[in-house]
């Protein structure tokens, strides 16, 4: 009974402390959430990240991902890794013929800890 417990407080704590650091939020495309037409086939990317309340923690570098579809398996597009702490980031040509698409993007702090948005989309045209 003491090892179920003492392995039920080792999880709790791993989870825990998993959840703690950035989180990337406020998914924007042209600075609108999830836009229903988007005019220009370069749109911009932007988003906030949080630091969890943690003092000393940012954004390191992160990764733009655009997909075809929502369970994000079939990327079209991705940033590649950037360094920095700017959360923007032109994207790519798109076609402007009605397509829905979708992205998230990955973060990384100063201390090597890796975040993933939720997904979002956005309509081109």
């Amino acid at each position: 009974m003491k090892k179920l417990f003492l392995m039920m407080c080792v999880c709790s704590c791993h989870l825990m402390m998993s959840a703690v650091g950035l989180t990337v939020t406020n998914l924007r495309v042209d600075g609108a959430l999830r836009p229903l037409g988007v005019g220009q086939q370069q749109p911009i990317f932007t988003w906030t990240v949080e630091d969890g309340g943690l003092k000393g923690v940012k954004q390191q570098s992160f990764r733009v991902d655009v997909y075809s579809n929502p369970r994000c398996s079939k990327r079209v597009w991705t940033s590649r890794n950037q360094q920095g702490s700017t959360s923007w980031t032109l994207g790519p040509d798109l076609d402007c013929d009605g397509t829905v698409y979708y992205w998230r993007v990955t973060a990384w702090d100063n201390k090597g800890r890796q975040c993933i948005s939720k997904t979002s989309s956005f309509i081109m045209g």
